[in-house]
């Protein structure tokens, strides 16, 4: 049984529902379906719809297997809102499309400054924003508008990219962000064609809905127009707000676009819980505090706080069980699917930051909490890559906000699971692909969605002309990032595979720490991450894992502070101003400079630190990745403890190790040295800044 939010009351899915429904059911987000992909059947759907809200105690039979295939995935929310889509019963107008707007490879290619440089040959980040950019403009569907393929599987040999099964155009906007996002932070041309066509064709195909693909499709004009102040541009920015304040339902306090019963059976990512509520409504309260911070619209802010006191009912905060003295709801405790509650938590985050809020920052910062006590927060291994972004996100704006000092966990996840999982050796690639098991293309038409064995089937399923390729799959796929992060050893075959919505979380998280590693303000420039990382204020040569050593080249800075990171005792710092030992003061984990000049070479050394430390994780390597507090009601934990080897922030060696061909993480011997090379770069440095 589902109430809705149009406020008809008993609308039980007992239909038989027409066959080729099926398909589109098996999507993880079959909310936020393209509109074309539902025309195919939507006038059966329509009739159906239609006749039902008109006669909402109507008894209409549903075939058992679909209702207890539905229940099984989870899936009673995401069916019901595309039926509401195609029915077109909403009340609301008919959507136009977007297009009034005209995307230009001059717009989308920021302003700024090449220049060669030697540096260290570690971790940096400009420089996996540019192999990002090759995998955010390829693994795009050249048949159907550039739009992105929803999965890669890399456990069928040949790998095959698809959009049968999985998000698909509900993260197009994601990714069109995510890449100017990198391309910011490279400053590479690749592809200017390719993405120029794909960010014309999303902002016609967007609907203005209020939700989640209409929303990421405003974060990703703003960004935009940071660069490209165009006056349609803009209008196309405002349109889309009214849009929100348009769809908007309103109860008392609160704000809405979308609201259904949370989903409480299991499903192959364990229990979802209220996971869509406050993830569509935690996407569309990030985007507007966003909106009203950065341009003092203060009439966004009563639609923001609605959808901020929606979002904080006691109901989207109980936990699987808590002590019984601790207050949940008031905790940010909750049972449910992580990366949803993660946007929940960004959107407040957001929303706190434009408002000063400082009880809803509170809150937040005890949600991260909740959610660090997950998997491995060590090295950011939290089930899957979504919401390794998310808290990279989460720990670098409490960090800025002054909430907490989350700088080493944000560097432990960008310098493990975000450099790790982010595909950059083909060659490695390919030799996992070959490995056995070798699983048969996926068949959305079976009931619980998993892969057979490609041994196990008769005849595989055969490729479709527009949704699926095998074509350079590798080689199109490096810079995007795998979605397994639920062992920290390998990928078992049966979860090697990349979803769309995952590279377009992780890549949005290379920039917020790439953004945040050097701020300037006034002649003072404050580095909070050692990071490689070129800036129009300061360059800075991380020497890390190698050495405890960072050089930097200044440009405008009259004072600097530096922050150290936890691993270093603050009595073994050093630093010189041009070789000579430098006047400096501590204060907190940051090291004080004064009376700098352009062109000064500054140079921080301290012992690099190596540790062993021992972390337990419970997800067993033969399920599919856990991406909910809860697995499953009759889920069982499978803890195998792993011993971790660390120089810094970094990790090292792990074991025991996975046995057999599959695809191994932390093989970084490469890393266990003192020696440093050093490797010719070529730098990008634009004045554009982003307000996220």
């Amino acid at each position: 049984m589902m109430s809705n939010s149009l406020g008809w009351t008993h609308l039980e899915l007992q239909a038989e529902l027409p066959d080729d429904a099926l398909p589109l059911m098996s999507s993880e987000m079959a909310v936020m379906q393209s509109k074309d992909k539902i025309h195919a059947i939507g006038s059966r759907l329509k009739n159906w719809a239609t006749l039902t809200l008109q006669n909402p105690q109507a008894e209409v039979k549903m075939g058992q297997s679909i209702k207890e295939w539905t229940m099984n995935q989870t899936r009673w929310i995401a069916i019901t809102a595309m039926l509401l889509a195609v029915a077109g019963v909403s009340g609301a107008p008919a959507p136009e499309p977007a297009a009034v707007y005209t995307v230009t490879d001059e717009a989308l290619l920021p302003p700024g400054e090449y220049y060669e440089r030697k540096v260290p040959a570690t971790l940096d980040l400009a420089e996996r924003a540019r192999v990002a950019v090759h995998g955010l403009t390829h693994m795009l569907n050249d048949k159907d508008l550039y739009s992105p393929f929803e999965h890669a599987f890399f456990n069928t040999d040949p790998p095959c990219m698809s959009r049968v099964f999985g998000p698909g155009r509900g993260c197009w906007s994601k990714l069109t962000e995510a890449t100017l996002l990198a391309r910011l932070m490279s400053g590479t041309e690749e592809h200017l064609d390719i993405q120029r066509q794909s960010l014309q064709n999303m902002l016609a195909w967007t609907q203005f809905d209020g939700i989640t693909p209409m929303v990421r499709a405003l974060s990703t004009c703003m960004t935009l127009h940071e660069q490209d102040p165009d006056p349609a541009l803009r209008q196309l920015i405002e349109k889309m707000v009214s849009s929100l304040h348009e769809t908007a339902r309103h109860d008392g306090s609160m704000s809405w676009n979308y609201a259904q019963d949370g989903a409480f059976a299991d499903s192959k990512l364990g229990v979802i819980g209220w996971g869509w509520n406050v993830f569509i409504q935690g996407n569309a309260l990030r985007v507007l505090s966003r909106y009203a911070d950065g341009r003092g619209a203060d009439d966004a802010l009563p639609l923001a706080r609605g959808l901020k006191n929606f979002l904080l009912q006691e109901k989207f905060w109980k936990p699987d069980g808590a002590p019984k003295a601790v207050v949940p709801h008031e905790r940010a405790q909750f049972a449910g699917h992580h990366h949803s509650y993660t946007a929940a938590l960004m959107g407040l985050l957001r929303y706190a930051e434009a408002t000063n809020d400082r009880q809803v920052a509170e809150f937040v910062r005890a949600g991260y909490e909740f959610l660090r006590g997950f998997g491995i927060a060590r090295i950011g291994m939290f089930g899957e890559m979504c919401t390794t972004g998310d808290m990279t996100f989460l720990a670098i704006k409490l960090s800025e906000m002054g909430v907490g000092d989350y700088w080493d966990d944000a560097d432990c996840y960008v310098r493990n699971q975000l450099a790790e999982l982010q595909i950059t050796d083909a060659e490695k690639m390919l030799r996992a692909v070959k490995a056995e098991p070798i699983f048969a293309r996926v068949d959305p038409t079976r009931p619980d969605g998993i892969q057979q064995l490609k041994s196990d089937v008769q005849e595989e399923r055969p490729l479709h002309e527009v949704d699926d390729t095998i074509d350079r799959v590798i080689e199109r796929t490096v810079g995007s990032f795998l979605s397994d992060s639920g062992t920290p050893t390998c990928i078992p075959k049966h979860r090697f595979l990349a979803t769309v919505c995952c590279t377009g979380n992780c890549v949005p998280a290379l920039f917020f720490a790439w953004d945040s590693t050097v701020r300037f303000q006034r002649g003072h420039a404050q580095i909070n991450l050692l990071l490689n990382r070129a800036s129009p204020w300061l360059d800075l040569d991380s020497y890390l894992p190698h050495q405890g050593k960072v050089v930097i080249e200044n440009k405008q800075a009259e004072t600097l502070a530096v922050r150290i990171p936890g691993w270093v005792a603050l009595d073994r710092v050093t630093a010189r101003v041009n070789e000579s030992a430098a006047d400096f003061f501590m204060n907190g984990r940051y090291l004080h400079l004064a009376g700098l000049e352009p062109g000064d070479r500054i140079t921080i050394e301290f012992p690099m630190v190596e540790t062993t430390e021992t972390h337990t994780s419970v997800w067993g390597q033969q399920e599919f990745w856990m991406e909910s507090t809860n697995p499953g009601h009759a889920w069982k934990p499978s803890p195998t403890a792993y011993s971790f080897r660390f120089r810094g922030n970094t990790l090292i060696e792990v074991s025991p190790r996975c046995e057999g061909n599959l695809y191994k993480l932390y093989e970084r011997r490469a890393l266990d040295t003192d020696e440093v090379t050093m490797t010719a770069v070529r730098r990008f440095v634009t004045p554009i800044s982003i307000d996220w």
